[in-house]
């Protein structure tokens, strides 16, 4: 097929466009290791675990450069973030603790690393997240940051993991104000703690003066769209040592999508769900006889589970592929025989109710409302007794975010 031909081309293409599609630089600051304050752009990758080094322009055209926890103090992107630099102890605890962790006691190892800023206050919260590893410090008032030590286990009896909450006693002899806090309530995750942090600011700023600021890890952005477009299908199988060919179609279809843009990797990747719906029918005579027809009916409810990348090329234009499971629902189907123009009923034909298969799209996108995309479906079996038939199918639809 030609569509497969320009498949191949675009594929080629947006491996091409990966190397130049960037992520933006936004305006920031850093402060370096002499306490002078930087403005500066930076490329924020919207990090979902601490990063190591973070990448920066003087200006648009300068040149890119690049700093570390070693060489600055801490940095930010304009309201939306903000990093420290913080060499302290931190215990050998992991998300996944393996079998052979079965120590209750945190071992403490010293460490530089960028901790981020969720809770701005009287009593400041930060977090750590990188190498299976999240902790949280906190910080009252201008003192230095102090690591709520928490640590998993795996005990040798039954192999279940256990928790060590040694940042509740901390909570309870450095942050307590008021009878109304339940520390044992209290987990060690972000918004348990934000929470935690929240309710000791008001207490101990009583008239409202303390503002304590939450910077919230944003969420997933859902984009509902609605789309048409043509599906090229084709359709053989073996029948009596011979192929029979029904050839191919370009029909309609339509459909709607709900897709999710992750929050981290600057928005490049999301999740999509999709149902559309096609139908195509065709007729043939047999090749080895004109007095035997064959015709196929086809309803096909489809939807499609998967993953897509986005490659920005400016603020308003990227290219994009995917790849995803497809779930076909045929209803009203079939596939019938006639000789000298006679019904014939074969058991032979009976279609299969469901079909699942796969699916690798290419598509451009603008100012992320408008889409036009093409994507390829591998081959499914459509008859129960028969593995040796082949639909084939390609689409090229044209989407519309609401």
């Amino acid at each position: 097929m030609k569509i497969k031909f320009l498949l191949s081309l675009l594929f080629i293409l947006i491996l091409t466009t990966n190397f130049y599609g960037q992520t933006q630089f936004e305006p920031g600051y850093f402060v370096n290791v002499k306490g002078e304050r930087i403005n500066c752009l930076i490329k924020n990758s919207r990090w979902s675990d601490s990063p190591e080094k973070v990448s920066y322009k003087l200006s648009k055209s300068g040149s890119t450069e690049t700093f570390d926890y070693e060489t600055v103090r801490e940095f930010g992107v304009e309201e939306e973030v903000r990093f420290i630099a913080v060499t302290t102890e931190f215990p050998n605890s992991f998300r996944k603790p393996s079998k052979s962790d079965i120590e209750p006691v945190p071992i403490m190892t010293k460490n530089t690393v960028f901790v981020k800023q969720i809770l701005q206050g009287t009593a400041s919260l930060y977090e750590y997240r990188g190498n299976n590893q999240e902790f949280y410090l906190y910080q009252s008032g201008d003192s230095e940051l102090i690591v709520l030590n928490y640590k998993k286990y795996v005990t040798t009896e039954d192999y279940k993991v256990r928790e060590n909450n040694i940042y509740k006693r901390q909570l309870s002899k450095e942050l307590i104000c008021g009878g109304n806090q339940d520390i044992q309530k209290v987990a060690y995750t972000s918004k348990s703690l934000i929470s935690y942090f929240r309710e000791y600011n008001k207490c101990v700023n009583p008239e409202g003066l303390d503002e304590s600021k939450v910077i919230v890890r944003k969420k997933v952005k859902t984009n509902f769209k609605v789309y048409g477009g043509i599906q090229q299908y084709g359709f053989t199988f073996e029948r009596n040592f011979r192929t029979l060919d029904f050839g191919e179609k370009t029909v309609p279809k339509f459909g709607v999508e709900l897709e999710g843009i992750l929050p981290f990797n600057n928005n490049k990747w999301g999740i999509f769900l999709s149902i559309d719906y096609s139908s195509y029918y065709s007729d043939i005579t047999s090749p080895s006889s004109n007095f035997v027809s064959y015709s196929m009916k086809l309803n096909r409810l489809g939807t499609v589970l998967g993953g897509r990348h986005y490659v920005f090329l400016n603020n308003k234009n990227s290219i994009f592929f995917e790849a995803g499971v497809t779930f076909d629902k045929d209803f009203d189907s079939r596939i019938d025989e006639f000789i000298q123009n006679q019904f014939f009923e074969n058991d032979e034909f009976n279609m299969l109710e469901f079909n699942f298969s796969g699916t690798f799209g290419l598509g451009y996108s603008y100012n992320q409302h408008l889409a036009i995309k093409l994507n390829y479906y591998l081959d499914q079996s459509l008859l129960k007794l028969y593995r040796s038939d082949e639909l084939s199918r390609l689409a090229l639809t044209l989407s519309y975010r609401l």
